[in-house]
């Protein structure tokens, strides 16, 4: 959280706490308050769930989950790809949580299914056996039907096949969403699992209190850019895992120097109030590894284009 979090004001870091639901385990809460010429954060311990709220100007501020004229709010979430019963705990919190909040979609980012991705022909045309399995019959609640998923790859989903992840978003068993956006009147995505390319982009405008706000989010492959910790043999076992320092650089020099021209172009023509970058490795060290191969080539875009990353 280091990064700038606004793209067009200055930014005040702030701290507070909330406490997670009854029978649901810590996540964390991210809330984005815009006020006249300051936007400031307000980061609460919890885990693995993310919820974001962004807000428009006001003299004075409350937050209230009940008044959608002042927040703008969406969940995200990371490492998330089976069925245990601690997967079940969380998709049922995430479920809670985006109807009180009235979230108007999820961003996925990364480990999508483990431990190794998706696998076809085993697990079905583009995967829908899978699927069907640990997304659509997981994250059930009747809040999560009827809004989006925008995901992007970790290193777990190229441990198998991701274009069948991405070939899902146009899968007949994909949940289809009608109506428009609440907040921007645009209409939703044609289906609820969206993942058109390796990297894509979600770019929003809406009004809040009169306030015209944009929020651009780029998600790309952090994978392509610096490799795989996970190493398989020819038959697609694995054999190793490197720390997230010993990456050992892209595995397609040519996909990873497309992908990087389209983030720079995008960062730099972006009109955005808000503009994230969004991928599944972490640029700063976390837990005992140091700092990832991303870091190198994020952070300077980062601060040049005054974004936040978030994984």
């Amino acid at each position: 959280l280091t990064a700038p979090w606004c793209h067009a004001a200055p930014c005040v870091p702030i701290e507070g706490s909330h406490e997670p639901p009854p029978g649901v385990r810590t996540w964390y809460a991210v809330s984005l308050l815009w006020f006249p010429g300051v936007s400031r954060v307000g980061v609460g311990m919890m885990k693995p769930l993310v919820a974001l709220a962004l807000l428009a100007p006001s003299a004075a501020w409350q937050f209230s989950a009940e008044d959608p004229s002042t927040t703008y709010n969406f969940l995200a979430h990371g490492d998330w790809g089976d069925d245990s019963e601690g997967q079940k705990a969380c998709a049922a919190g995430m479920g809670a949580v985006a109807a009180e909040i009235g979230a108007t979609q999820v961003i996925s980012l990364g480990d999508l299914f483990y431990g190794s991705g998706i696998h076809t022909p085993a697990d079905g045309p583009d995967g829908m056996l899978r699927f069907d399995k640990t997304f659509e019959k997981v994250y059930d609640a009747p809040s999560l039907k009827k809004i989006p998923f925008y995901a992007i790859a970790g290193n777990h989903d190229h441990g198998g096949n991701v274009s069948a992840e991405i070939a899902y978003t146009e899968n007949a068993q994909n949940l289809p969403l009608t109506g428009t956006n609440k907040w921007t009147g645009e209409p939703l995505p044609r289906t609820r699992w969206t993942f058109p390319d390796y990297w894509h982009n979600v770019t929003q405008q809406f009004e809040v209190q009169g306030k015209r706000v944009e929020l651009e989010i780029l998600l790309f492959d952090s994978v392509i850019m610096v490799g795989n910790t996970d190493i398989y043999d020819d038959a697609g076992n694995q054999i190793d895992e490197l720390s997230l320092s010993e990456l050992k650089g892209p595995p397609d020099p040519a996909s990873h120097a497309k992908q990087l021209a389209w983030l720079e172009d995008r960062m730099k023509k972006s009109t955005a109030d808000y503009l994230w970058l969004g991928a599944h490795y972490p640029v700063w060290a976390i837990g005992q590894d140091g700092p990832t191969g991303i870091r190198a080539t994020i952070r300077p875009l980062l601060e040049r284009w005054n974004a936040n990353y978030f994984n």
